[in-house]
């Protein structure tokens, strides 16, 4: 097979992902110039055959994100000497799988998420003295894994997401002093780990989001070098919203599905060095939005699940500096769609789930500055589609969840967008 395609010899990029026949690694004998092989989604690789991805002494990154394959090809990754950016994310390798990836003492970067590994395995992860990223999700490492990973003072970049840590884990990764970006969402931990979190004065990414962290939000303002703060779904109220408003240092928020009120909304319109907000899943309605509308220098928005009506988003549509909107599921009907249509400065637009319909698609099929549309689940047929099919500025489009024939797909397909289009919800 190598033989016949002799144009791979040079290649140093490969992605070949979600192959429903599998990948034949074979074709990668003769690429001895390839440099980084994404193969994620292929869950048909032969064992047997992972021995020329092994043989690939020059490469540098591998994604192997679903791939399925266990401890058998774990085994085998710590003979690729150069590799320095690993993602095995979702491939069930267990303790033992993570014993191997323990050995690769070269990565800078490692991705290790979903793969059953718990404590044990985090010990031999922490191992990795070299590392400066490392995303370890979803593998119940608990509070003793945590404390393993609070040794590895070399990462500036952590993501524990999903490990059931609890207070005395995040006590652990509190002494973790140099880390710049840290994600330790859905943990249980409540409001005596959050003040051990906001000891950590370098960070300036923090994803806090799903713990019941309550009044425990206040200690943030602590972090002076804090500018991005999620703290979605942390039970936090109309007390949480007034001690978020004075966190000056903060340009991106995140505070959904908080139960937050139109009061809350008037606390965090306060924040005028704000350019990103995602405030969707709250009880904020038009009164709120009305609000929101007064920060002008916001440049990304997200309202979604709101009970927005057209005079909410009369709101919105002053919002001059606006360049993404995200209005999902508001139910926003034909009359809004033709509202947004006249956001002339947005690029980026979610629209999803909002009975906009065809005439509605119309609207926005006027909008030739954009570059991304998810106008899915919408009630658009085939005439929305032809209509949005002109949009010849767009780079990606999601239209899943609509009523679209054979020959409105065939509309779609005629815009050239590559992989980068949507119709169907698979």
């Amino acid at each position: 097979m190598v033989g016949q395609l002799p144009f791979l010899e040079n290649v140093a990029n490969l992605r070949v992902i979600e192959n429903e026949g599998g990948f034949n690694c074979e074709i990668l004998d003769s690429m001895k110039e390839l440099k980084k092989l994404n193969i994620e989604f292929n869950s048909k690789i032969d064992p047997s055959g992972f021995k020329y991805i092994c043989s690939l002494e020059q490469l540098t990154d591998l994604y192997m994100t679903f791939c399925y394959f266990g401890f058998d090809i774990a085994k085998h990754l710590p003979s690729l000497k150069s590799l320095t950016y690993l993602l095995i994310t979702g491939n069930y390798i267990g303790v033992e799988g993570a014993k191997y990836i323990g050995e690769m003492k070269q990565l800078k970067q490692l991705h290790i998420a979903n793969n059953n590994i718990g404590p044990e395995g985090a010990k031999y992860i922490s191992g990795l003295e070299q590392l400066t990223f490392l995303n370890i999700r979803a593998n119940e490492i608990t509070m003793d894994g945590a404390k393993f990973i609070s040794e590895m003072k070399q990462l500036t970049g952590l993501k524990i997401v999903g490990n059931n840590i609890c207070d005395e884990g995040a006590k652990f990764i509190s002494g973790m002093k140099q880390l710049t970006n840290l994600d330790i969402a859905s943990n249980n931990i409540g409001e005596n780990g959050a003040k051990y979190v906001s000891e950590m004065m370098n960070i300036r990414k923090l994803d806090i989001g799903f713990n019941s962290i309550n009044d425990g939000v206040k200690c943030f303002g602590e972090m002076k070098q804090l500018t991005d703060l999620n703290v979605n779904s942390c039970c936090i109220g109309l007390d949480g919203t007034k001690y978020i408003s004075s966190f000056n240092q903060l340009t991106h928020l995140s505070i959904a599905e908080n139960l937050i009120t139109p009061y809350g909304a008037i606390h965090i319109s306060q924040m005028k060095n704000l350019i990103k907000l995602d405030i969707s899943d709250n009880r904020i309605r038009d009164n709120g939005v009305q609000s929101i509308s007064e920060m002008n220098q916001l440049t990304e928005l997200n309202v979604s699940s709101i009970d927005i009506t057209p005079i909410g988003i009369q709101y919105i549509c002053k919002m001059d500096n606006l360049t993404y909107l995200i209005i999902a599921h508001n139910n926003i009907g034909e009359k809004s769609a033709n509202q947004i249509s006249e956001m002339k400065h947005l690029a980026q637009l979610s629209i999803y789930h909002n009975a906009v319909g065809d005439e509605g698609a119309k609207f926005i099929s006027e909008m030739e500055q954009l570059t991304f549309l998810d106008i899915g689940y919408n009630e658009i047929g085939d005439e929305g589609v032809k209509a949005l099919s002109g949009m010849k500025q767009l780079t990606r489009l999601n239209a899943v969840d609509n009523n679209i024939s054979d020959e409105g797909e065939k509309y779609i397909r005629e815009m050239n967008l590559a992989d980068h289009v949507d119709i169907y919800d698979l």
